[in-house]
């Protein structure tokens, strides 16, 4: 996959290039669990970032 050219959009978080995530929970799912598996994933990514 690449990027889409031009963008359709552009996310910024503080002046700073950023990416949104939606996520849209299926019946029955426990959503407490979802959003902690998420943050798991995020906090393992952001931990592979370089420093700065």
């Amino acid at each position: 996959m690449g990027y889409q050219t031009p963008a359709l959009t552009e996310n910024r978080y503080n002046g700073q290039d950023s990416v949104t995530l939606a996520v849209s929970p299926v019946p029955g799912i426990n959503v407490v669990s979802l959003g902690d598996t998420i943050q798991e994933i995020i906090n393992d990514y952001q931990a592979s970032l370089p420093l700065g």
